[in-house]
């Protein structure tokens, strides 16, 4: 993986958008002073690609004051370029995944549907996950001895990223995978083994319950033939019986339905002489009803006629009704519609008033904008005074940091003469009499020129930031007034268009005005609506030539309604006339159906005495046939369930004997499966990370021991050497341990590298590092052709960074990209390249120099 070019948008310190090329550097540094931004661009990288950083989440990665965060991370791996962009706002993440091939300009999205699978599409492409890139190719502030300073077990772990040996995993969890399946299937066989003896225990005691059955049920079909016999006997008599009783029955149904008749001809012929005296008394006021009846007839005419007449007048006054409604109805609407108007015409009047008033104010809004305009004339002048004094800050500020490196040169030879040194520090020629005084005095005075040239500079320096903050204030006092003065543009522009809408209004004003004024001709003389008011003058006459009186039509009606009753009654006259004569043949034939039903009801009571002394004694032979046949129903059912139960023993004890041959099938198989489960269980272990995974790595070891050693030799005098121990003695037994112990060898002995100091331990991590970054790029397919070191350099002496710098730059071959983090000073100016990062008041800034 070689970084081709980083673009960070509002991420910790790097407010805005900052890009950093990192194309064909080869050898570089990132310097700054602590703070300034210098890790938070590694964090960038990671972040993009992994989605791992410092910070504990990702909402902290966000700028202060601002709302999302962006990072586009281009890199290149063999021939092909990818292109990772990682989006984080307050509630939303996302992640892009591009690549193109040589020769081509545009991206091709290769990522997933979702974050996760563009996150595995990622570690797929570049062969690495984030832990083993932090324990090998990446020597993160303070994280140098991650891979030292983790448990055996989890450096075995990174070793086997390292050479690719998840195969082994996988061919361990399938083995593990089969045993687990065998061993769960044998233990059910067991279980299912043992349910089969429990079962088989018990066909004894099954066979015994069997022979005691049989018994039971010849028994009982000898007593159910005996209760047969004796029931069918009982059972003609009942039938006989039960003949008789139906007879008596139906007798006794047709006793009561004739009582019942005799009752109902009875109440019929006494109703019928009560309906014959009243008919007889009506027939009697004949006369008065009839002349009640020809008043009635009067009446009932008069109540017509005037109905008829109100018939003819109700059409009439319902028009008359609606013609004046509508009379109404107009001129309320004509009123309506001349309020409207003078409302119309107060409101544009308003608007009248209103334009004269925004008149005034577009012309103090004119006056304004003209003296803004004049004033904002001043900002090209100010931003090139700006860039000016940036200009010649950087400039001074660079010859400073340059003057006082050389005086701390000078101040540090000095301090080599003074001590007695017998050579010149600078030339190594023995110093003669007199030597020290003369070079004393030449590099006091060298020292007094620079400091002179530094504190002039520093003068100069002051004074341009003093100017700085007076040209930033005044830029941003125009800025202010910038905005303002576009404020007063859009207020102006839109006066302006309110004002030309005036003749507009002023003619709407006299249109509704003449309107208003026919309005009001119309309603004070009448002349609306005509034909309505025409239609109405017709309508009264024809009501004055239909004469109504209301008290007459309504004395008609009482009348007539009071003698409704005579109808009734002359009805039912008629109707007795006619009745008289039927009711008393009705009275006579009544009489004979009753002396006939009393001779039949007299002939039925003798029958029925017959046949209820037929049946005495029938109630005891029904009791015995009852308890006969409870007895034999019982007797069936005990049968029946003893049939049942005899027949389940049977099955059961078939069953048992397919339970024996199932037995035996499953003890074959338990016996393979038993013998499979072992040798994937060995398997399992030879896969595992102590079988052929330790081979790999104990073989590969020596090698990384050779390239971390030969590192180590560059950086100290010192002969520190690492060893690495895969196998130690158990404390409490003879047996061993698998390990991954580090050992470091010196002049001293053998030491465990927890004993170092943070100098020499720093030196034997990067050593560690170097080595694990190049076995990786050999041995496990990755493309890792970058090694960053973040800081470190503070932990060494002058000797120990020499050394370190040395080492560096011997593996530059074996890397396209060596990058460097450090703020020490005199460091910085030993690499071919250098970015140099800087925290403004806009946020870090990175450049290449």
């Amino acid at each position: 993986m070689i970084p081709l070019r980083l673009h960070l948008r509002n991420f910790l310190s790097y407010r805005g958008s900052v890009t950093v090329e990192l194309t064909d550097l080869g050898l570089a540094c990132l310097s700054g002073e602590n703070g300034a931004g210098k890790s938070a661009l590694l964090d960038a990288m990671t972040w993009a690609i992994w989605g791992e950083s410092r910070a504990p989440r990702d909402i902290e990665l966000i700028s202060l004051g601002e709302t999302e965060s962006e990072v586009t991370f281009e890199f290149q791996m063999g021939q092909r370029e990818y292109r990772v962009m990682r989006r984080r706002t307050q509630s939303r993440h996302t992640l892009e995944f591009d690549a193109r091939s040589p020769g081509q300009t545009n991206w091709l999205p290769i990522g997933g549907d979702a974050i996760k699978d563009t996150q595995e599409r990622i570690i797929q492409e570049i062969r690495l996950d984030y832990p083993t890139f932090a324990n090998s190719a990446f020597l993160r502030q303070g994280q140098a001895d991650l891979f030292t300073q983790n448990k055996p077990s989890e450096r075995k772990r990174i070793l086997a990223e390292i050479l690719d040996l998840s195969g082994y995993d996988a061919l361990a969890d399938e083995a593990r995978q089969a045993r687990r399946t065998r061993t769960q299937r044998l233990d059910n066989i067991q279980a299912q083994i043992g349910r089969i003896d429990l079962q088989l225990a018990t066909r004894h005691e099954k066979e015994v319950q069997l022979a005691e059955l049989d018994d039971e049920v010849r028994q009982s079909e000898e007593r159910l033939g005996v209760l047969g016999k004796a029931i069918d006997s009982m059972r003609d008599r009942l039938s006989s019986a039960e003949m008789a009783e139906s007879v008596l029955e139906r007798t006794n149904i047709r006793i009561g339905r004739l009582k019942q008749q005799a009752d109902e001809i009875s109440a019929a012929r006494n109703k019928a002489a009560a309906d014959h005296a009243s008919l007889q008394k009506l027939v009697g006021n004949e006369k008065t009803i009839a002349a009640a009846l020809e008043d009635r007839r009067a009446w009932r005419k008069q109540a017509d006629d005037l109905s008829s007449v109100l018939s003819a007048r109700q059409p009439l006054l319902a028009r008359k009704q609606e013609i004046e409604r509508d009379i109404r109805q107009a001129a309320s609407d004509l009123e309506r519609q001349r309020a409207l108007l003078r409302q119309s015409i107060e409101t544009q009047r308003g608007q009248l008033k209103d334009l004269d008033e925004k008149a005034g104010a577009a012309k103090g809004l004119s006056e304004s904008l003209a003296a803004n305009q004049k004033r904002l004339a001043e900002q090209p002048a100010l931003y090139t005074d700006l860039q000016r004094v940036q200009d010649t800050l950087t400039e001074l500020t660079g010859e400073n940091t340059s003057l006082r490196s050389r005086m701390k040169d000078i101040q540090s030879r000095i301090a080599s003469l003074d001590e007695g040194a017998a050579t010149c520090p600078v030339c190594r020629r023995p110093l003669g009499e007199g030597d020290h005084g003369h070079i004393h005095e030449e590099w006091t005075s060298e020292g007094k020129a620079l400091g002179d040239a530094f504190r002039s500079n520093k003068q100069k320096i002051d004074t341009l930031n003093d100017e700085l903050k007076v040209i930033r204030r005044r830029i941003q006092e125009l800025d202010e007034l910038a905005r303002a003065t576009a404020g007063i543009e859009a207020n102006l522009g839109q006066l302006e268009s309110d004002i030309s809408k005036r003749e507009a209004i002023e003619a709407s004003i006299a249109e509704a005005e003449k309107n208003e004024a026919t309005l009001a001709k119309s309603l004070s003389t009448d002349s609306f609506l005509p034909n309505g008011r025409s239609e109405l003058l017709e309508i009264e006459k024809q009501l004055a030539n239909l004469p109504y009186d209301e008290a007459a039509h309504a004395e008609a009606r009482k009348n007539s309604q009071d003698l409704e009753r005579v109808e009734r009654e002359y009805q039912q006259l008629e109707r007795a006339k006619s009745e008289l004569e039927s009711r008393e043949t009705q009275i006579e034939e009544l009489g004979v159906r009753l002396d006939e039903l009393s001779k039949e009801l007299k002939e039925a009571e003798e029958d029925a005495a017959g046949l209820a002394k037929s049946l005495e004694g029938i109630a005891e032979v029904r009791t015995q046939h009852q308890i006969a046949s409870k007895e034999r129903e019982k007797l069936g059912a005990s049968l029946a369930e003893m049939e049942g139960s005899r027949g389940g023993l049977r099955r059961q004890l078939e069953e048992l004997d397919e339970m024996e041959k199932e037995q035996a099938a499953l003890k074959e198989e338990s016996r393979t499966l038993s013998a499979e489960a072992d040798a994937y269980g060995e398997l399992t272990t030879a896969f595992g990370r102590n079988g052929i995974q330790a081979m790999v790595i104990e073989n590969v070891l020596p090698e990384l021991e050779d390239e971390a050693n030969r590192i180590l030799s560059r950086m100290t005098t010192k002969q520190l050497e690492v060893m690495f121990r895969t196998t130690r003695e158990a404390v409490s037994s003879d047996s061993t341990i698998e390990t991954l112990d580090i050992i470091i060898r010196d002049e001293s002995g053998r030491r465990p590298y927890q004993m170092f100091s943070g100098g020499e331990a720093f030196r034997i991590n990067f050593a560690i590092r170097v080595a694990l970054s190049k076995l990786l790029a050999r041995r496990a397919g990755a493309s890792v052709d970058t090694l960053i070191i973040d800081e470190g350099f503070g932990t060494q002496d002058q000797h120990g960074r020499d050394g370190l710098v040395e080492a560096i730059q011997s593996v530059t071959r074996d890397f396209a990209l060596i990058l460097v983090i450090t703020h020490v000073d005199e460091l910085r100016y030993q690499f071919p390249h250098r970015i140099e990062v800087v925290k403004t008041d806009a946020g870090s800034r990175a450049t290449l120099v």
